[in-house]
């Protein structure tokens, strides 16, 4: 079972779930931005997010496991607290930096932990902690969807959006920190150093194809949902939260399913569930057709997001654990800033369809080096 104190530090440093998955676009189009600008926004924070995780992982494989912590949620507190008080859409795009900064430095640093913890030989481990960050993510909605469904009667979104990134940066610095100083240092199980390169390749190519299809996708549903059905911020929330709700529920279960039908027909079925589901969004007719479709796409993001943090320490031994999660954290949130970059231009200057049909072909494509490992005998 996930430890307390990792489960809440994960909780809590993970707001910005509920900030990337349906605030920030609202936010952004409130403030007067454009697809683009909603494309530059998750691109700053996924970038920084790149340029944190190697790094952290490299201070904590030299005994900065809690220090990075530490760093982690100062910057996530500065980060809300800069967000609130954005008067452009481009302060915005700022603040999300820091807030892809101190979250890549506490995602980093609880999967070293909780991995040095048992998490190498038990993949349950890492769907709690997922399922921690998507409840982190959910809670954060629905304190989001109390303040928008206040502000609903006035039709002042913005105020309101504003007041929720300032409650966001309380809880990180109140309970948030309190967290973090209950972290201790964890003993490394296996003294030997390896890496087995060609495994890890693999799995950070397989991790970079995924996220190319998520970043060009996820977050140009919100901008798809707001055009097509002139949906309110309540409406949004309304339709978003079952999938959140999946996020949670399946990746607490998601070690059970890969323990029972193996990584390699896991990270398949997952990746083609959500291939399916994202190339038929854009035909969609009503808000109930697209809320079920976000949540099937969820639960396959959620089955291989959790296998590829679990298979990550079989390349290599508990000396190098922080920089292989920091590659493969950064493997994962390159190609995605580069595909929500991609999403916004797409969406802007060629049209819905060809946005989630191209993310569909990189959620086909996903798969194809876990295939080439079995061929050539690497095993999971």
């Amino acid at each position: 079972m996930l430890p307390r104190e990792a489960y809440f530090t994960m909780f809590l440093g993970s707001i910005p779930v509920a900030v990337i998955n349906f605030l920030l676009a609202i936010y952004v189009k409130y403030l007067g931005g454009n697809e683009i600008l909603v494309g530059m926004a998750y691109a700053s924070y996924s970038f920084f997010t790149v340029v944190s995780r190697p790094v952290s992982g490299y201070i904590i494989d030299k005994g900065g496991l809690r220090g990075i912590l530490y760093s982690g949620m100062i910057s996530l507190i500065g980060g809300f607290f800069w967000l609130s008080g954005a008067p452009d859409p481009f302060h915005a795009v700022a603040a999300m930096a820091l807030v892809g900064l101190g979250f890549g430095f506490v995602n980093v640093a609880l999967l070293v932990y909780i991995t040095g913890l048992g998490g190498a030989s038990n993949p349950e481990l890492y769907g709690e902690l997922t399922s921690a960050s998507a409840l982190g993510g959910a809670v954060a909605a629905g304190i989001g969807f109390l303040f928008l469904t206040a502000s609903e009667l006035f039709k002042e979104y913005v105020f309101s959006m504003k007041l929720i990134f300032l409650t966001y940066a309380l809880l990180c610095l109140l309970p948030g920190m309190y967290f973090v100083t209950k972290i201790r240092g964890i003993k490394l199980i296996e003294e030997h150093k390896y890496v087995n390169f060609s495994l890890l390749i693999y799995l950070l190519v397989a991790t970079g194809l995924q996220a190319t299809g998520s970043g060009i996708s996820y977050p140009m549903i919100m901008p798809f949902l707001i055009n097509k059905f002139h949906a309110t911020p309540f409406i949004v929330m309304l339709a978003y939260a079952p999938s959140g709700t999946a996020w949670i529920l399946v990746s607490r279960k998601a070690g059970n399913f890969i323990k029972k039908y193996g990584a390699k027909a896991s990270y398949g079925l997952s990746t083609l569930l959500s291939a399916i589901t994202v190339s038929l969004i854009p035909h969609v007719n009503s808000l109930i057709t697209l809320s079920a479709l976000w949540t099937l796409e969820a639960v396959g993001l959620s089955i291989w997001y959790v296998l590829l943090q679990a298979v990550v320490p079989k390349a290599g031994s508990s000396h190098v654990w922080g920089r292989a999660y920091g590659l493969q954290n950064m493997s994962y949130f390159a190609p995605y800033a580069l595909g929500a970059l991609v999403g916004g231009i797409l969406y802007s200057f060629v049209g819905v369809e060809v946005v989630f049909y191209t993310a569909a072909f990189f959620f086909l494509l996903a798969p194809v080096p876990l295939l080439i490992m079995k061929l050539k005998g690497i095993k999971l």
